[in-house]
């Protein structure tokens, strides 16, 4: 574990990071949600097909929830900031170049997974870098990423 550093406080550039790792796991469905009419005329499925998206989405969220807690745990924070970049990356990568459907359901798998991490990996770096007293508002302010994340995906 990395030891706090008390002789300065973190930058604020960390808060951004912090933030745009909470929004960018989920960026995916909620960009997919914003145009499902098309995604749905494009591909030829049903509603009930697009909402197998989600539900793929957060069922690789909880099954992997565990396991990727752990490992924030035992992971250096910038390897933590890169994981959760790298696998929302892949998933948009995916999503982007899927001929169908089925290539679809991976990307939001691969998003589930990613947006596991972002919670327990964003709380850790807030607990080792930010004193105890401003970490309530570090918190609050790097949820709000997911927030930002759905305005963006919403554009």
């Amino acid at each position: 574990m990395v030891a706090r550093r008390a002789d300065r406080a973190p930058a604020g550039g960390l808060l951004v990071v912090l933030a745009c790792a909470m929004g960018v796991g989920p960026l995916i469905m909620y960009g997919l949600s914003a145009v499902s009419s098309v995604v749905i005329d494009d591909l030829k499925i049903s509603a009930a097909q697009f909402g197998w998206l989600a539900t793929v989405c957060f069922i690789a969220a909880t099954a992997s929830s565990v396991g990727l807690g752990r490992i924030s745990d035992r992971t250096d924070g910038r390897t933590l900031i890169l994981i959760i970049f790298g696998g929302a990356a892949v998933a948009l990568a995916v999503a982007g170049l899927s001929t169908g459907y089925a290539w679809l359901l991976v990307a939001v798998g691969l998003s589930g997974a990613a947006q596991a991490m972002s919670n327990p990996a964003t709380n850790r770096l807030v607990s080792t870098h930010v004193d105890p007293g401003k970490q309530s508002k570090w918190i609050g302010i790097k949820q709000s990423g997911v927030q930002g994340s759905q305005f963006i995906a919403g554009l």
